[in-house]
């Protein structure tokens, strides 16, 4: 069994040089794999779909399947709900929405 070392920082992805890569790369990689994903719900986003942007769907989707707010916190390595909380605010304003009512089929 592999153990990790908390106080090991050296790169889990480099590049061809052996270097880390920038947080901005990593993130651009990720948007061009979403946009060249060819998933049907991305024609309803509007602008650019980033980590970021996954991050707050995985946690407003999560409240959606009824994690609690503390297991979402957990899981998104939030270290206050508070801030957890304000990641969800926005899908508690937008309960209303139609888009909300939709078949989860949809999106598979």
């Amino acid at each position: 069994m592999v153990k990790i070392d908390r106080n090991d920082d050296t790169p889990l992805l480099v590049t061809r040089t052996g270097k880390r890569y920038s947080s901005k790369y990593m993130s651009n990689y990720v948007k061009r794999i979403i946009a060249n994903s060819g998933c049907d719900w991305l024609k309803f986003k509007e602008g650019n779909v980033s980590p970021h942007w996954m991050r707050h769907l995985y946690a407003e989707y999560s409240q959606i399947q009824g994690a609690s707010t503390r297991d979402i916190m957990k899981a998104v390595g939030h270290k206050q709900q508070a801030t957890t909380e304000i990641y969800l605010e926005d899908r508690s304003k937008k309960k209303q929405e139609a888009a909300l009512k939709w078949d989860d089929d949809y999106f598979e």
